[in-house]
């Protein structure tokens, strides 16, 4: 028993004293801190009367979290089963309900989630912004504080189920040979939504090599915990630990906010969150590389006040379309490529879909043939498109809505004489 208790009487040697943190929560407001709140308030501002330039213009996972919450609400509970997805096979609904609770309260009923999503947008960012500096700002000064806010906007069941889970690297690697097999998995699930801003992540990167404040080690503990997301799903690690990597790279710039010209260098500064900043997309390899310009501060806001709402008169006429010709719960068959229009689609009519998001990362072979053999079955059923429908699936007529189109197979009865062939039930389905 000696040696147990000699190795950890020595490991306890190599402890050092625990960081001094501030006591109270609060701080006397600097000027500084003044520049930093009007920031925060002008991007709020901005988003709040000029809401409509944060109209939701793409088809991408807003609709996702929007369709999670209105089954929420026609069930009374969050779902188990993603049953509107992918029918009629459906997949095991996995993702975090945090989200989903919040719009599900906050609209009440289905046809408000666009107005409570567009709500949850207006504070969402001028919050984040608001706790990222708040909490560098508390541990580390005015003046890192405020260039951290700067730096803020760079990046803002499951055990049961894992074999659901499909890591994206994997799929896209899928048919390769030898040791790259084992190697390019790997190498794309640290490239898997990776966006790297090669301006901002070097003084970051110098921040958490250089600052000496002992306090700066538990940042750089927290960022450790988040390693193993980075090997896996490589952007999401940034995404989660930009307010840490803020605190580092203000840190570094903070010099800049000399004593006498401070503020006005702060206004000068925050002028410059206008200026577009170019980062790095991995979107599919390591030599596949897309310059994305990334936005945030004041440009974020400006974007909001100039921007136009979104065109929706077209959808809402294939929306109106749709309720009219299909059944309650009716499956609509979507065009591959747009994924996440199925959600759309469910969350403006109720409809399932035969696509849906995250599709990569939750999903099997059973359910891609499931629905595919469904596809090609179906008799009275419409086949939605952003722009022509192929010409080799003989729909028997085509109706448009501007941008939209709709393939209509059979559907010439009336919808309570309309035939559908039977649903099958995947193995390991449960109740939603």
């Amino acid at each position: 028993m000696a040696a147990p208790s000699t190795f950890i009487a020595r490991v306890a040697r190599l402890g050092v004293p625990a960081p001094d943190f501030p006591r109270r929560l609060f701080f006397p407001a600097s000027a500084l801190d003044k520049a930093a709140l009007g920031l925060v308030a002008v991007v709020f501002l901005a988003f709040a009367f000029f809401h409509e330039g944060l109209s939701l213009k793409s088809d991408s996972d807003q609709y996702y979290h929007m369709a999670v919450a209105r089954r929420t609400l026609e069930l009374g509970h969050i779902p188990k089963w993603d049953d509107w997805e992918f029918a009629p096979a459906g997949r095991p609904h996995l993702y975090p309900p945090g989200l989903h609770l919040a719009l599900a309260v906050l609209a009440g009923r289905p046809d408000r989630l666009p107005a409570a999503f567009r709500t949850l947008q207006v504070l969402a960012y001028p919050a984040t912004l608001l706790a990222a500096w708040w909490f560098i700002r508390w541990l580390f000064g005015d003046r890192v504080g405020f260039m951290g806010l700067l730096f803020s906007p760079w990046v803002l069941r499951l055990a049961a189920d894992a074999s659901w889970l499909t890591a994206p690297a994997a799929t896209v690697g899928a048919g390769d040979a030898g040791g790259w097999a084992l190697v390019r998995p790997f190498i794309l699930g640290v490239l898997w939504l990776q966006l790297f801003n090669p301006l901002l992540a070097p003084v970051a990167f110098w921040g958490f090599i250089r600052a000496k404040d002992p306090r700066y080690r538990a940042l750089r503990w927290g960022i450790a915990g988040f390693v193993p997301m980075f090997f896996f799903y490589g952007g999401r690690f940034w995404m989660h630990t930009a307010p840490l990597w803020a605190a580092f790279g203000g840190a570094v710039a903070a010099p800049v906010l000399a004593k006498g010209r401070s503020l006005r260098t702060a206004v000068l500064l925050a002028l410059c969150t206008t200026v577009p900043i170019p980062s790095l997309s991995f979107p599919r390899s390591a030599l596949d590389v897309d310059v994305v310009w990334s936005r945030g501060g004041l440009r974020q806001a400006l974007k909001c006040i100039f921007s136009e709402g979104a065109q929706a008169a077209d959808f809402a006429r294939l929306a109106d379309f749709i309720t009219e010709n299909t059944a309650p719960r009716e499956i609509v068959h979507v065009e591959r490529s747009r994924p996440h229009f199925g959600d759309r689609i469910f969350v403006a009519t109720g409809c399932r879909a035969d696509v849906g998001g995250w599709a990569r990362e939750v999903r099997n072979a059973a359910m891609l043939e499931t629905v595919e053999e469904y596809r090609k079955a179906d008799t009275d059923c419409l086949f939605v498109y952003t722009g022509d429908p192929p010409d080799d699936m003989g729909f028997d007529r085509v109706v448009v809505f501007g941008r939209f189109s709709v393939g209509v197979r059979g559907k010439a009865r009336p919808l309570e004489e309309q035939t559908h062939p039977p649903e099958p039930v995947l193995p390991g389905a449960v109740a939603p």
